[in-house]
């Protein structure tokens, strides 16, 4: 299953402490994959940095980069050329 998350729900799941750390635990175990742009990563480090440090967002990184069940999309790329502009 490939899903989309919202900035809120990545910050909220982070803690172990969490209710909603299972959404990012089966991130990980790659129970789903993520579809990301860049777009949508800078949101997550620019909140995870001020919510948790930019040692924390800089960690979150690096784990994003190594999970396999991670896909990064250009938005543009979903939609006919006949529907954009130009």
């Amino acid at each position: 299953m490939r899903v989309v998350l919202d900035t809120n729900i990545i910050v909220i799941s982070l803690t172990s402490r969490s209710p909603y750390h299972t959404i990012f635990t089966s991130l990980v175990s790659k129970k789903f994959d993520l579809v990301i742009s860049n777009a949508i990563l800078l949101e997550y480090q620019e909140i995870i940095t001020v919510k948790y440090g930019e040692k924390t967002a800089l960690l979150f990184l690096e784990l994003f980069n190594e999970l396999s069940n991670i896909h990064f999309i250009n938005p543009s790329d979903l939609y006919p050329k006949k529907w954009t502009r130009g």
